[in-house]
Formats: structure tokens, sequence, C-alpha cells
């Protein structure tokens, strides 16, 4: 159950081919940061239609409170691409394949947001790593789940 866009229950662990169903149901990508073998996917979803994947490391539960995982957010956004751009300047712009932009928030350097042409919906990438996150984005290694 969610209120106000929040999260309030335990989510659950995903397989991939979890993941794979749940963008199928809901009709529209899912973004991701591709498989990591050894990490558990976390799920959670939101009222207002975001979508989370953890990345869980061995040993630590789903649920956990603490802000110390990469995620990635697929969060319903109309006119994505132009906000993002809006957001960019030199220093935090990065080109990625597919026309897309991703930045980096200057005022919180361990979230990138990205979007590309055509579609209704912002990615999020939260690394603690703010230069693991960055190089996670340049690689191209964000995509849809497949």
């Amino acid at each position: 159950a969610t209120t106000a866009g929040r999260i309030s229950t335990k989510p659950p662990a995903a397989t991939r081919a979890d993941l794979r169903t749940f963008s199928k149901r809901v009709g529209h990508a899912i973004y991701w940061a591709g498989p990591k073998p050894g990490f558990t996917y976390e799920l959670s979803t939101t009222s207002n239609g975001s979508v989370f994947i953890r990345y869980l490391p061995p040993g630590v539960g789903v649920g956990d409170a603490r802000a110390r995982y990469l995620t990635v957010a697929t969060y319903p956004f109309p006119g994505a691409l132009a906000a993002v751009e809006r957001t960019a300047n030199d220093g935090t712009r990065i080109e990625l394949d597919r026309g897309g932009v991703g930045v980096v928030d200057s005022a919180y350097p361990k979230s990138i947001h990205l979007a590309y042409p055509g579609s209704d919906y912002q990615i999020e990438v939260y690394d603690p790593s703010p230069s693991a996150g960055r190089n996670l984005v340049a690689s191209g290694a964000i995509s849809p789940v497949p």
C-alpha cells in the first residue's frame, strides 16, 4: 500500500523475470542498471506510478532503511526530456545514446536525472558514490529492463 506517492510496506525482492513481467504489466519501460550477480533486486512502486529498483548486496535484506545502495527510479513525467535539458549546464550534462540526456543534480550529486526523446518518463539514478553513479550513466548501463 502507498500513501501520497510514498512506499508504506516492505517492498519485495524481485528476480530478473519478475522485473520483465512487471514492466509488461505496467505497460511502459522501467529502467535498471543491468544484472548484478549476487545482488538482490528490490522492486518498489508508489501510488503516483513511480517505480524503484534498488540493488542490495549480499547480506542486506529488502526494506533496509539505509540509503547506501544503487537505486534506479522511473517516474511518470510528461515533457521529461525538456525538463531535464532545462537543468543542464556544461559541467553536469551527460550525452546519452538515442538522443538522451543525463544531468547530475548539482545540489545533490549522488543523483543523476535522465530522459529520452519521445518518452514521458524521467529516470533517476542514485548512487552513494557520485563518481560511480556518473560512470554508470556515462557507460550506457542504464536501460529499460529487457
